[in-house]
């Protein structure tokens, strides 16, 4: 078995590149769960919220804003598909195994 070691800038390249796909997915979702919330449980929501509450009643109000940032989102998340994103990973491990 052959042991790889990640360099602190690897395992942040692939923290990051999780960290964008989740967040393209909660975008994606969130634009169609927020179409469903109806004006007074986003009211309520955004009393009981505080911030985040008022974020997301701005997001309620501006479907505009929703599309924009659920379409930035399906391009986010299209940048980090498998086939996407396999032959980084490959490069990652033929570079580990040349160095390591």
């Amino acid at each position: 078995m052959v042991a790889v070691t990640l360099t602190r800038t690897d395992w942040w390249i692939v923290g990051a590149i999780v960290v964008l796909f989740l967040v393209s997915i909660v975008l994606a979702v969130a634009e169609t769960a927020l179409t469903r919330v109806s004006r007074a449980k986003a009211q309520a929501l955004a009393e009981t919220s505080g911030k985040r509450g008022q974020v997301l009643l701005s997001l309620v109000e501006d479907p505009e804003r929703r599309r924009r940032m659920a379409a930035a989102a399906r391009t986010t998340a299209r940048r980090y598909t498998g086939a996407a994103i396999a032959p980084r990973w490959d490069a990652l491990f033929k570079d580990l195994r040349v160095t390591g």
